[in-house]
């Protein structure tokens, strides 16, 4: 063969491999095991992002669509599915991912996807095939009445469903399909109630075809060899135990191995070390510095803020917090007493004034009980900072602060959005993990919530991790840069 015979097939292996990229794959052990499932229902059960158990689900979608599963005997076309997502924008990115991996050949003339305008186009998402067969999209979120009425071949399920009465209602689209009609899901056990799923599985109403994070599910079938990242990491036991040492401890057996419970854990952070991460140690030079606060009852502790500085990096998973000062609250907690109370804390901080601070994040109004005077909100608390006997020294004038007061939990990217609680702990303890993180020992009430959290939020302890969040909210949940920031302080 000459070098020009060779270059041509090469680039026709090359072609045929972006076209089909599904005949190329090296499949893990796990997934093959799912693509053979004869059970009517059946899920994949694993820890998240390690095993490819979305792409397993969409690859057997694809495959049964086409009428050309490698796996299993399957209805001749045209097959209608449903696909159930656990929220619109996961659905967005189920279709990229149906886009990325399907042989185009398959789907209708004039069939194309579009991030931007809400994946395929229609009232409902839906893929049509060259075929017949289609595919409709709906959110597991809303009510189940909004997947009455349709009739289907199979159910595809990407994350828990929210609860079993969506479970009932998109099995029940199945019925028309008699025996033929199959359901398959893929989920790690996280961001909702899981009970009743565990249940089925146990009673064998779903066949749980479960697979822990060992070296071994990382071989793709017919290899010898690990998966490797698209950086060239090995995905083999160091790399295992890297992704479980970056974890919450009382997650790990959720997150990495897929498990129905979480570890039980005398408190959330156990990494955290305070003989070696409270200090009186500052940031170096020119940094941001950032305020959260949680709004409370009434009650003494109820109402906290937390004020940091960061050493940002490159990489913002690899900045250096430093915790400079925290304000808790007294049995009289209005907002008069926590504007006083926070520039209080703020002015502990030598040289520290509220128009330094690079940006302001407070937590949604708190009403309290009915008929209670404890109401909380960013807007209050910003005109009790207008008229606090101090205001003037922090720059702060009536109807004017700067930097504002804003919503922590609004927005695409902020703490509102589903895990987000367990995302911010779970950056936090990284950051400790990687020696980047520490508290000055007058945050004494930290110090303690630090060591007693253990990730509910009726715990006492939650207000201060949740200020801690807060205050971070644009390093933890919006690793972009501000185009908008403020006067660095400057530390010496």
């Amino acid at each position: 063969m000459s070098l020009m015979d060779l270059a041509n097939s090469l680039l026709d292996v090359e072609r045929q491999t972006k076209s089909r990229p599904l005949d190329y794959f090296n499949w893990l052990p796990c997934q093959v095991e799912f693509f053979k499932a004869t059970e009517r229902v059946a899920c994949m059960r694993a820890g998240n992002q390690a095993l490819g158990k979305t792409t397993a689900l969409v690859s057997d979608l694809l495959w049964l669509m086409a009428g050309e599963h490698p796996y299993r005997e399957c209805k001749k076309p045209p097959v209608k599915c449903l696909f159930v997502t656990a929220s619109h924008e996961q659905g967005l990115n189920i279709m990229q991912k149906i886009w990325a991996l399907a042989d185009h050949s398959w789907f209708a003339e004039g069939t194309e996807f579009c991030q931007k305008k809400a994946g395929f186009t229609g009232k409902y998402p839906r893929v049509v095939f060259a075929n017949g067969s289609s595919v409709v999209f709906r959110s597991g979120m809303g009510a189940a009445l909004n997947l009455a009425g349709l009739v289907c071949d199979a159910v595809y399920i990407d994350e828990p469903p929210v609860s079993s009465r969506i479970y009932s209602e998109s099995l029940k689209r199945l019925l028309k399909a008699g025996k033929d009609g199959t359901m398959r899901m893929a989920f790690t056990p996280v961001n909702a109630d899981v009970r009743w799923l565990k249940e089925l599985c146990e009673a064998g109403s779903i066949a749980d075809y479960h697979t822990p994070l060992t070296p071994e599910a990382l071989v793709p079938v017919g290899t010898n060899t690990p998966l490797k990242l698209s950086d060239g990491t090995v995905c083999d036991e160091a790399w295992i135990q890297s992704v479980i040492a970056e974890s919450l401890p009382h997650e790990v057996p959720v997150i990495c191995h897929g498990e129905w419970e979480f570890r039980a854990t005398d408190g959330l952070f156990e990494k955290w070390s305070p003989s070696e991460m409270v200090t009186p140690k500052m940031p170096a030079g020119d940094v941001p510095v950032y305020i959260g606060i949680d709004h409370g009852s009434g009650r003494a502790g109820s109402s906290v803020a937390i004020i940091v500085a960061v050493e940002k990096a490159p990489d913002l998973a690899d900045s250096k917090v430093y915790v400079l000062s925290e304000y808790v609250s007294s049995a009289e907690c209005t907002e008069d007493h926590d504007a006083a109370g926070i520039l209080e804390a703020i002015e502990r901080v030598p040289g520290l004034k509220w128009s330094d601070l690079d940006q302001a994040w407070g937590d949604r109004p708190h009403h309290g009980a009915r008929g209670s005077v404890s109401k909380k909100s960013n807007g209050l608390l910003a005109a009790a900072l207008g008229k606090a006997e101090r205001a003037a020294v922090h720059n702060i004038r009536p109807g004017v602060i700067h930097p504002p007061l804003r919503n922590a939990k609004r927005g695409k990217h902020g703490p509102n959005t589903a895990g987000a609680v367990s995302f911010g702990c779970t950056w936090l303890h990284r950051c400790m993990l990687k020696g980047n993180f520490s508290v000055h020992p007058r945050c004494t009430n930290l110090i303690a919530c630090l060591s007693q959290y253990e990730g509910k939020s009726n715990s006492p302890s939650s207000h201060s991790i949740d200020a801690l969040r807060y205050a971070l909210r644009s390093i933890i949940y919006s690793p972009v840069n501000r185009s908008t920031a403020r006067a660095r302080v400057s530390f010496r």
